[in-house]
């Protein structure tokens, strides 16, 4: 390195410390609201940080401190250059790395991305410490600057696993609301105007999230929204025909697991159907009485378990949802039994066929349930519709 280019850095690392000194009342206060060692009112001091980083005089404070290290500093060899704001966040992930990582600080695991930009949020801020103290200048100087320039290379990589875990979610919320949009159109109960105040309200939902999605996705289409939705049936169907055909072959080789697991679903299923209340304990009480999952499992492992004692069951079952659903889809579940129960024969395919039956049922009432909710956030009375 020559003479010139020494000087030149000698210069930068003196503008460094002058400007990390003269923010030790910002980084002290900052460190105040932390506050490691009062970890009760965590909730409160996170909220309190985050209020404090969007001070605007802050802000242009860490943009100068920014400016001198990723512009002056650092040699160009860097990868990305942080902003003020960015930098600011180094302070969140020291202080709150539960909320801001995902991070347990007392288990984390050090070596994924998440873990380093901890430790490098950790070291940066004691660099700092002993700077603002006047300890070791210079090879502080030249640490924090290591350190900032592996935090920005971390934090890149992070950013981006976090927006692109972000557009798998809006896909995934688009996808779902898709799929309530068609299930309203095929339902035979709901009335015409009905139909069209709910796909109303679904279609906004859906412009919501896909306006978050090109905030998120620059180079979003429509077109890829129409791919999402085909891949995401064909994945659906392939995964539904394999798990019904998993049920039937556990059955027909006497392995009841798969069908007890299925069973154990369904009873979860139609309990979370109906709200904290005193009914609840009384459908739970009937339903393991009623509905053992675990005598169900000794009688097939035993080869006493009949098809007349599972059509009963499900016979059962379509008593307790009758009760749960609205009056006027009663009539359409009991048409539909008919029609798959009239060969009521024992066969595997019918263990299958009635099971699907059942848990479809129990969507329909979650479906409507959910539309329900909808509705009354929105204000909107249905006596009114």
């Amino acid at each position: 390195m020559t003479k010139e280019l020494n000087v030149l850095y000698f210069s930068n690392y003196i503008s460094l410390f002058k400007i990390l000194s003269s923010y030790k009342n910002n980084f002290n206060e900052i460190l105040d609201l932390i506050n490691k060692n009062n970890l009760k009112d965590i909730d409160k001091n996170f909220d309190k940080l985050s209020f404090k980083l969007h001070d605007k005089k802050l802000i242009k404070n860490f943009n100068n401190i920014s400016n001198i290290i990723f512009n002056k500093a650092i040699n160009k060899d860097i990868i990305y250059k942080l902003s003020g704001k960015e930098l600011l966040s180094i302070f969140i992930f020291y202080g709150f790395p539960e909320y801001s990582l995902e991070l347990d600080r007392d288990k984390a695991d050090l070596k994924t991305i998440q873990g380093k930009i901890y430790i490098c949020s950790i070291k940066i801020v004691s660099i700092w410490k002993e700077i603002i103290n006047n300890l070791n200048i210079l090879k502080n100087i030249r640490k924090i600057i290591e350190y900032v320039k592996l935090f920005s290379f971390y934090f890149v990589i992070h950013m981006n696993n976090d927006k692109m875990h972000k557009i798998n979610e809006l896909f995934q919320k688009w996808y779902e609301e898709e799929i309530t949009k068609d299930e309203v159109k095929n339902r035979k109960e709901i009335l015409e105007y009905e139909k069209k105040n709910l796909l109303s309200i679904i279609d906004d939902q859906q412009k919501n999230t896909i306006k978050l999605l090109k905030k998120f996705y620059k180079n979003f289409d429509n077109k890829i929204l129409e791919n999402y939705k085909v891949q995401c049936n064909l994945i659906k169907d392939t995964f539904d025909k394999a798990f019904w055909n998993i049920i039937k072959d556990d059955l027909q080789n006497n392995s009841p697991e798969s069908f007890i697991k299925i069973l154990q679903e369904l009873k979860k299923n139609i309990l979370h159907l109906v709200p904290e209340c005193n009914n609840k304990n009384k459908l739970k009480k009937e339903l393991d009485e009623y509905f053992d999952c675990e005598f169900i499992y000794k009688q097939l492992s035993g080869n006493s378990y009949t098809f007349k004692q599972f059509f009963n069951l499900c016979t059962y079952i379509l008593g307790i949802l009758e009760k749960l659903q609205a009056p006027k889809r009663t009539k359409l579940m009991k048409q539909e039994w008919k029609k798959i129960s009239d060969n009521n024969t024992e066969s595997l395919d019918n263990y299958k066929n009635y099971l699907k039956f059942l848990f479809n049922e129990v969507d329909f009432i979650r479906e409507d349930i959910n539309n329900l909710n909808i509705l009354n956030k929105l204000n909107i009375n249905i006596f009114n519709l």
